[in-house]
């Protein structure tokens, strides 16, 4: 992913989900290398409210202000899921790299589309499952690598 000049990536967040502050907000304010510089919702007022209360210093009143934002480098979807390929798609064909809550999209045809878009513009689309890199898994790998909690004793294959 490319960042402005500081190494900054600079996130917009479409929707204020309450799940938006465990999935971005704090995530992006832990990270050192990220910050959430844009919020954006469609009830007036809401996303004003929401930067307010979370530090973001832009807000915006329209999905498509926040993807015309030169500042926002990626764009996180925190919309219902009926709306994850229209908005992940948009954000795609702007330039922008994309983090989309789960589920990506509504079925494999419009999960295809926003893929195809995201190759053919050379961007990031990931889907925001957060276990991956959440420090708990990291500190359960790191406590296996090391032998503390003893060896798997997983179901075994049969060679039948």
């Amino acid at each position: 992913m490319t960042k402005k000049g500081d190494g900054m990536l600079r996130i917009g967040l479409l929707g204020a989900a309450n799940i938006a502050a465990r999935s971005i907000v704090q995530p992006a304010q832990r990270s050192g290398g990220a910050e959430l510089a844009a919020e954006a919702a469609r009830r007036p007022g809401a996303a004003a409210a929401y930067a307010a209360q979370h530090g973001v210093p832009a807000a915006y009143e329209s999905y498509e202000a926040l993807i015309a934002d030169p500042e926002v480098d990626a764009v996180y979807v925190a919309l219902p899921p009926t709306d994850h390929a229209q908005w992940g798609i948009r954000a795609l064909e702007a330039g922008k790299h994309v983090l989309c809550e789960k589920t990506l999209a509504m079925n494999a045809d419009e999960a295809r589309s926003m893929v195809s878009v995201a190759e053919r513009r050379g961007l990031v689309l990931m889907e925001a499952l957060h276990d991956s890199y959440h420090p708990v898994q990291r500190h359960v790998a790191k406590r296996i690598e090391d032998g503390a909690l003893g060896r798997s004793r997983g179901p075994r294959l049969s060679s039948a």
